[in-house]
C-alpha cells in the first residue's frame, strides 16, 4: 500500500499503523534486519525514515582494530591540523 512519507514522496510500505497523533508506514514488518519505518506527524507532516541495521561484529579482534582505526585517524587529524597551523 502507498504511504505518504512527506520529503520521501510516497513510498509502497507493508503495513501502516495509525498512533494518533503520527502514522507509522513500515517495509518489512517481521524482518528483524532489514525492517524500514517511516513516521508523518500528523500536526506538522514532517517525517522521519528509521532503518534497523543488523547487530555488528563485536568480537575481540573487531573492537581492537576498530580501536586502530579511530587512532590512525585522529593521528592525521592532527597532523593535518599542525601542517596548517603557523610555527610558534
Amino acid at each position: 500500500m502507498l504511504f505518504d512519507a512527506g520529503r520521501y514522496g510516497m513510498v509502497d510500505v507493508d503495513r501502516v499503523i495509525d498512533l494518533g497523533d503520527r502514522e507509522r508506514g513500515i517495509i518489512h514488518p517481521d524482518g528483524a534486519y532489514n525492517k524500514i519505518i517511516y513516521t508523518r506527524w500528523k500536526k506538522n507532516g514532517a517525517c522521519s525514515k528509521s532503518i534497523l541495521l543488523p547487530p555488528q561484529d563485536l568480537s575481540a579482534e573487531t573492537r581492537e582494530q576498530t580501536r586502530r582505526e579511530i587512532a590512525r585517524i585522529g593521528e592525521e587529524l592532527l597532523k593535518n591540523r599542525r601542517a596548517g597551523l603557523p610555527n610558534h
